[in-house]
């Protein structure tokens, strides 16, 4: 009968059945389903779980009581029934045998044991006291639709899904866009992806392969290629699929360029089906940099590039570069880079492999540096297979003096000013002037010979100026701090004493110099004054005396020669070309100019031993006067590098000095270091012969008086 509320509990004795028609109510967010129908009693209960297709319900029907009654035994028990395609009414339980509920479950029969009739004409099931332990399970199919099962059964009465069938469409290779692919410099690998979206894609493979050994159209090329699988001209990816949308491919791999890359898409929900391929060929292009440093030092070439000798790296402050040229395509960004002002490094653009040949050079080199390593000034680097970097391609510069000249004692004396570069730099000597050691005085005025007295060397005079290093280094004296010289000496007023002078003094009627150039030491001169051979040349004169046959001015020997023109003092070799022993004399005085030959000189190279660098034999010895400028020629094309002059004498130009030597020489050697011989090496050095001026002629020492009428004095 129903409840209170509408509702009643059913119980179920033998023979009860469920009705035909079914109402139900499925809440989804409890997964329950609310089941009611007619039998003897109105009742609603339910406990469910619903799988698949069907609808297997378990319902524990906790009270078996009429409401209306007061009994009050509660007898558990459980039942099962299929709800779906078999709707009709099937008895529940049958006292006599098994019964089986639903298509898959067979329930142990759990028997009735007694009919209670305690509480009136009602009749109750009563379950055995057993039955507690006698469980019917509530049954689950679970559908299997694997691969290769599409269209098939799903183990459960049904069929798979065929939505996943069919193979995916092509993909889109978007990397690398670029032919050729250039890799970074140290780099072997790069990236290629693609984009598809098809949603039968499941992965993808990837295969790179040689075309000149997979021929033909590069879509069944790769096909191919694939088939072959890994060989030394195929990569057909990894053990397992592809899932993503790119893979990192390493050059070395296979180490070929040109090649072809390949992917293609894969079904495998039902079965394996693939894709088309998608296909590019591209070329990879390795790169590299070339990376050195700039020494400010000496270097030599071992192996490939400099070395260093000695030196430092440089320190010297910005505005060095060097260039990379002669490839095509050059190097990326530029072809130009510049050299660290702290720490001399450079490292070049990116270079393409097989681009052509790098011509490296170093640019903007500072004034008063020149390029010792490597000369000339370039390397010459190709790029074939060029895959890593080209290091230590370094370059040396050294610190460079102009050239200077130097007397070994004696006076030094101009009417105007004095100018000299000696070797200093910052108030430093030159570090091959420092290492030459007591063989390099870089003074203006030294000691006539090594381990003399210093108080031999004479004091510099100029009648209005010095340069600074002329002023700072006169001489290697410093007398408190205040180094000796004298500017600003006045000497107007003084005569000179030239050929004018001079040759007042002596008989020059008889021209016994005829000829333009004379080799031997003349004869037949005129002895005048007592002491003293005269010659005259009236016009311009070659004095040329062999180093074979030099003239040997002998003690107790004197000669004269006065050329009223231009003399040149010619000479192919260091000679000498003119001695003069002790107590003997020999003078070339000029009325205009006189010059000493190019060739005549020491000829040195740097690397040579101090016993050459530092030789102080004299070319030739004497005294040489010339009204107009006296000059020790220097060669006229910088190709040859210029001779070490050294004259032991007096050497006057009442017109000007020149001294226009050298060493730095274009003279092809390699590397070319020849500007650094002014670093320690003067161009010129002038010996003072003290016992020139003892042996002078008599009637050229005579003085020189000028007599002159005075206004009288008045008080």
């Amino acid at each position: 009968m129903p409840g209170a509320d509408g509702t009643g509990t059913c119980f179920l004795g033998p023979g009860k059945t469920l009705a035909n028609s079914l109402g139900s109510v499925f809440n989804p967010d409890t997964s329950q389903v609310t089941l009611s129908w007619d039998c003897s009693y109105e009742w609603s209960y339910s406990l469910l779980i619903p799988t698949n297709d069907k609808l297997y319900l378990g319902m524990d029907f906790l009270k078996t009581k009429d409401p209306g009654d007061t009994c009050s035994p509660e007898f558990p028990y459980e039942v099962v029934q299929e709800i779906g395609n078999n709707t009709s009414g099937t008895s529940f339980y049958d006292p006599n045998y098994p019964t089986e509920y639903g298509r898959y479950v067979t329930v142990p029969r759990c028997g009735i044991s007694e009919f209670d009739t305690t509480c009136g004409a009602k009749t109750y099931a009563k379950i055995h006291p057993d039955v507690k332990d006698c469980k019917r399970p509530l049954y689950y199919c679970t559908p299997t639709c694997g691969a290769n099962a599409c269209g098939g059964s799903d183990g459960c009465g049904g069929t798979c899904s065929d939505i996943g069938n069919g193979s995916p469409v092509l993909v889109t290779i978007n990397q690398p866009t670029a032919n050729p692919v250039v890799l970074p410099s140290g780099s072997t690998t790069f990236t290629v992806s693609w984009t598809n979206t098809d949603v039968l894609t499941d992965s993808y493979d990837f295969v790179v392969f040689n075309p000149s050994v997979y021929l033909g159209d590069p879509v069944v090329a790769a096909q191919n290629a694939w088939a072959a699988g890994n060989n030394a001209n195929v990569y057909s990816g990894t053990s397992s699929p592809i899932d993503s949308t790119s893979f990192v491919y390493d050059f070395t791999t296979l180490n070929l360029s040109p090649v072809v890359i390949a992917v293609r898409p894969v079904n495998s929900t039902c079965s394996v089906q693939n894709g088309g391929w998608t296909a590019i060929p591209r070329d990879i292009v390795q790169t590299a940099k070339i990376t050195g440093t700039v020494y400010e030092g000496i270097g030599e070439v071992s192996g490939n590039y400099c070395q260093e000798v000695s030196g430092s790296e440089w320190n010297g402050g910005a505005g060095m570069s060097v260039s990379v040229a002669g490839l095509n395509p050059g190097p990326d960004p530029n072809g130009t880079t510049n050299v660290d002002e702290i720490n001399g490094q450079y490292e070049s653009g990116v270079i393409q492999e097989n681009s052509g040949t790098a011509v490296v050079s170093l640019n903007n080199i500072p004034d008063g540096y020149t390029l010792t390593c490597p000369d000339p000034n370039a390397y010459y680097i190709s790029t074939l297979n060029m895959i890593e970097d080209a290091t230590g391609v370094n370059f040396f510069i050294t610190r460079t003096n102009t050239p200077w000249w130097q007397t070994r004692s004696g006076l030094v004396h101009a009417q105007v000013s004095i100018g000299n570069n000696l070797p200093w730099f910052d108030n430093i000597k030159t570090n091959e002037c420092e290492a030459a050691v007591s063989n390099c005085s870089p003074f203006l005025i030294t000691a006539n010979l090594i381990g003399v007295d210093l108080f031999t060397s004479g004091i510099p005079t100029a009648g209005v100026t010095f340069d600074a290093k002329s002023a700072d280094y006169p001489t290697e004296l410093d007398l408190g701090g205040d180094p000796p010289y004298v500017s600003g000496h006045s000497d107007a007023g003084i005569t000179q004493s030239g050929y004018a002078q001079l040759s007042s003094r002596y008989d020059l009627s008889v021209e016994n110099i005829t000829a333009s150039t004379i080799a031997s030491k003349p004869t037949g001169g005129s002895v005048q004054g007592g002491d003293a051979t005269i010659y005259f040349a009236s016009g311009d004169l070659t004095i040329a005396p062999s180093s074979d046959y030099p003239w040997e001015i002998v003690s107790g020997e004197k000669i004269v020669i006065f050329v009223d023109g231009d003399v040149v003092m010619d000479g192919g070799d260091a000679g000498p070309y003119i001695t003069v022993e002790e107590g003997g004399f020999f003078a070339v005085i000029a009325s205009r100019d006189l010059r000493f030959n190019e060739a005549m000189g020491h000829e040195i190279h740097y690397g040579d031993g101090s016993g050459t660098l530092y030789n102080l034999v004299p070319n030739i010895e004497g005294v040489y006067v010339a009204d107009g400028t006296l000059t020790v020629s220097d060669y006229w094309t910088n190709t040859i590098q210029d001779l070490k002059f050294v004259g032991a004498g007096s050497f006057i130009g009442l017109s000007g000095v020149s001294l226009p030597r050298d060493f730095e020489a274009d003279d092809g050697s390699s590397p070319n270091l020849t500007g650094l011989l002014n670093n320690s090496v003067p161009t010129d050095t002038f010996i003072f012969r003290p016992d020139f001026v003892l042996n002078t002629p008599e009637l050229m020492k005579k003085s020189t008086f000028t007599w002159q009428e005075i206004n009288q004095l008045t008080p």
